[in-house]
C-alpha cells in the first residue's frame, strides 16, 4: 500500500534537496547581473579603444596645429624685425644731413695727425687690458695685439681720444690726467655739427652702433666710438666682416636698396652676436658718397621669437621654443634651456657631446648660444615639408618634434624652427589616456553595482515565489513584490498560488481520508 512521501531523516529539513540544489547553482540574479556587467565591460572596452585611438589622433593633430601656428607667428615676427632693421638703415641714410656728414667726416679724417706718444700708449694699454682678454674668452685663444690694433695712424689718434672720453666720461679730462685731444680739431668740429644726430638715433633705436663709412671704406664716424672707429674695412683688423661686406655692397649696387647681414660675432663688442644693415648714402648730385651701417644686438632676435616667460611661451608648453637657424645649421638665437639655466645647459651639452670645451667656454663668455650651437642637419631640409612635423635631435640629445619654415628673406637664408619635446607631447596623450581609463574604471564599478542591484530587484518576485512554497514568506509581501515586477512574474505567482491552493486541498483530503 502506498504510504506517501518518505519522511525526512533526522537533521534534514523538508525541502533539503532543493536547498542543496540552489547552493550548487548560480542564481538567476547573479547571472543577470553578470551578463549586464559583461555587456557593459565589452561596450566600455570597445568605446574606450575607439575613444583612445581617436582622442590620441585628435590630441596629436591639435599639438601639431598649435606648433604650426606658433611657427607661423614666429616667422611673421622675424620678418617684421628684419623690415625694421632695413627701415632704420634706410631712414638714417636718407637723412637730409647724412651725405654732408659723411663728406665732412671724410675730409676731416684726412687731416687727422698721427698719434702722440701718450695717445699711442692709451690705445695699446686699453687693448691689452680690456679688449684682448674679452676676445680671448670668446675665441678660446688670445689674439695678437697687432691683429686687432688699427693699422692707420688716424684711427689710432681717433681711438685714443675715444678711449679717454669713455674712461673719464667727458671731453674735459681730469686735472691730473687730461685727455689729449690734439690732432683731430677738424674731426671734432664735424662731430659737434653732425655727431649728436647719429648718437641720439643710436640711443633712441637701441642700436649697438651707427657707422658712417666713406667712399674709401673707412669708418669715419661711430656713435659708439668703439674699436672699429677710424679703421679701414677693406684691410683693417675688421676686414672681411659682415659690416665690411655690406658697406661695400651698398656702394657698388646702390639701386639694390638696404642690405641685411647675417648675425655673426662682432669684435668691437667682444665677439657677441650682432646683426648689421646698410644703406647707400647719396649726395645732392646723385653720387654715392658712402654708406651708413646700423648694428643691432643679436639678442633682439631672441625677443621676437619668444622670451623665456611662462605666459609668453604657454602655447609651446614647458619645453617648447622657437629657434632661428642659418643655412649652416648654427642657431642665431639663444636656446631656451640655456637662458633658463646656463650652467645646467652647459653641463648637459658637454656631457652629451653637443659642445666641446671651447664651445662651452665661448658660450659662457658671450652669454648666448647664438653663433655657436649647431642643430640636427635634418633642419636644413625640413623646410621643404613645412606642412608636416619632423622629429629631430635637439642640442642636448633630446628628441623633439619640430615644424620648420623658411623666412623668405632675399638677404638671409634663415629658417624658423618651432619645436617641443616628443616626451612632453606623449605625456599629454598619456595623461589623456590615463584619465579616460580611470573614468571608465569608475564607471564600470558603478555599472556593476547598479547591475547587481537591478538583477536582485528583478528576480526578487521569483525568489519570493520559491520561498512562498516553503511558507517562509507572507503572501502580502509576495503580492507587493509581484505588483512591482514584470507581468510575467505576476502570472507565474498566480499559477503557483493556484497550485499551492490545490496541493493544500489535496493534503487536507489525504489527512481526512487517513
Amino acid at each position: 500500500m502506498a504510504t506517501g512521501p518518505e519522511a525526512p531523516s533526522d537533521g534534514e529539513p523538508s525541502g533539503g534537496s532543493r536547498t542543496r540544489g540552489r547552493g550548487r547553482r548560480t542564481s538567476v540574479a547573479t547571472r543577470l547581473g553578470l551578463a549586464a556587467v559583461v555587456v557593459a565591460l565589452v561596450s566600455i572596452t570597445v568605446t574606450l579603444g575607439v575613444g583612445l585611438g581617436s582622442g590620441e589622433d585628435v590630441g596629436n593633430e591639435l599639438a601639431d596645429e598649435r606648433l604650426s601656428a606658433v611657427r607661423g607667428s614666429a616667422v611673421i615676427a622675424v620678418q617684421l624685425l628684419l623690415s625694421d632693421w632695413r627701415s632704420d638703415a634706410t631712414i638714417l641714410a636718407a637723412g637730409p644731413a647724412t651725405a654732408d656728414a659723411v663728406i665732412a667726416f671724410a675730409e676731416a679724417y684726412d687731416e687727422i695727425e698721427p698719434p702722440t706718444a701718450q695717445q699711442l700708449d692709451t690705445v695699446t694699454d686699453w687693448y691689452q687690458q680690456e679688449l684682448l682678454p674679452e676676445l680671448a674668452a670668446a675665441r678660446g685663444a688670445t689674439p695678437s695685439l697687432s691683429s686687432v690694433l688699427p693699422d692707420s695712424s688716424a684711427a689710432l689718434t681717433l681711438q685714443a681720444v675715444a678711449i679717454g672720453v669713455r674712461s673719464d666720461g667727458s671731453e674735459n679730462g681730469s686735472d691730473d690726467d687730461p685727455i689729449d685731444l690734439s690732432g683731430i680739431d677738424e674731426w671734432l668740429a664735424a662731430s659737434d655739427e653732425f655727431g649728436e644726430f647719429f648718437d641720439q638715433a643710436a640711443e633712441r633705436l637701441a642700436l649697438v652702433d651707427v657707422l658712417l663709412v666713406d667712399s674709401s671704406n673707412r669708418i669715419v664716424y661711430s656713435a659708439a666710438r668703439g674699436p672699429d672707429l677710424g679703421t679701414d674695412l677693406r684691410s683693417g683688423p675688421y676686414g672681411g666682416s659682415e659690416v665690411a661686406r655690406l658697406a661695400l655692397s651698398t656702394r657698388l649696387e646702390p639701386g639694390a636698396g638696404p642690405l641685411l647681414g647675417d648675425i655673426a660675432p662682432y669684435a668691437p663688442i667682444a665677439d657677441r652676436p650682432a646683426a648689421a644693415a646698410a644703406a647707400p648714402v647719396v649726395g645732392a648730385d646723385g653720387e654715392v658718397v658712402g654708406s651708413l651701417v646700423v648694428v643691432h644686438e643679436g639678442a633682439d632676435l631672441d625677443e621676437v621669437v619668444g622670451p623665456v616667460d611662462a605666459a609668453d611661451l604657454a602655447p609651446l608648453g614647458r619645453s617648447g621654443q622657437n629657434v632661428v637657424v642659418g643655412a649652416d645649421g648654427i642657431v642665431r638665437t639663444d636656446l631656451r634651456a640655456h637662458e633658463e639655466s646656463p650652467e645646467e645647459f652647459l653641463d648637459v651639452a658637454t656631457d652629451t657631446g653637443a659642445l666641446d670645451a671651447d664651445g662651452a667656454a665661448r658660450i659662457e663668455a658671450i652669454g648666448t648660444t647664438a653663433t655657436v650651437i649647431e642643430l640636427d642637419p635634418a633642419i636644413l631640409t625640413a623646410a621643404d615639408s613645412s606642412d608636416a612635423p619632423v622629429e629631430i635631435t635637439d642640442s642636448v640629445g633630446r628628441r623633439v618634434e619640430a615644424f620648420v619654415a623658411d623666412i623668405g628673406d632675399p638677404d638671409l637664408n634663415w629658417r624658423v624652427v618651432s619645436q617641443i619635446l616628443v616626451a612632453e607631447v606623449d605625456a599629454a596623450t598619456r595623461d589623456y589616456r590615463n584619465d579616460v581609463i580611470r573614468i571608465s574604471a569608475v564607471g564600470l564599478l558603478v555599472l556593476s553595482l547598479l547591475a547587481v542591484a537591478w538583477a536582485n530587484r528583478l528576480i526578487r518576485p521569483v525568489r519570493l515565489i520559491g520561498d512562498r512554497l516553503d511558507r517562509d514568506v507572507d503572501p502580502r509581501e509576495l503580492t507587493e513584490a509581484v505588483e512591482r515586477g514584470p507581468v510575467e512574474f505576476g502570472r507565474l505567482a498566480d499559477d503557483f498560488t493556484v497550485m499551492q491552493d490545490r496541493l493544500d486541498e489535496q493534503r487536507r483530503d489525504v489527512e481526512a481520508a487517513d
